[in-house]
């Protein structure tokens, strides 16, 4: 199902040049899921010493949670790629501006 729901997302927005979304990083499933299904790349893990920049400063130390940034580059305007099997999870990427 999650899949489906991700390669409907990248055919709704067929104009998108990259995407990016985060997890934790003791979400081994979510992990595989974007990397190994879904084709993204991992770019940056947020901790205590690489804090996520757009992470509310105002939380403790112990409220943050270690994260990967994934990062999927697209190969041109309106390319998707179909996969035979289905994945797990739902995905909630967002389009990168253009400029990134």
């Amino acid at each position: 199902m999650g899949l489906k729901a991700w390669n409907a997302i990248e055919m709704e927005f067929p104009g998108t040049k990259a995407w990016e979304t985060v997890t934790p990083y003791f979400e081994k499933r979510n992990i595989h899921f974007y990397v190994n299904r879904c084709g993204f790349n991992i770019v940056e893990f947020y901790n205590k010493f690489h804090p996520d920049p757009h992470q509310d400063s105002s939380l403790t130390q112990d409220e943050r949670n270690e994260m990967f940034r994934f990062e999927k580059l697209m190969r041109s305007a309106g390319a998707h790629e179909h996969h035979a099997q289905a994945g797990g999870g739902l995905c909630s990427p967002r389009p990168l501006d253009a400029a990134r």
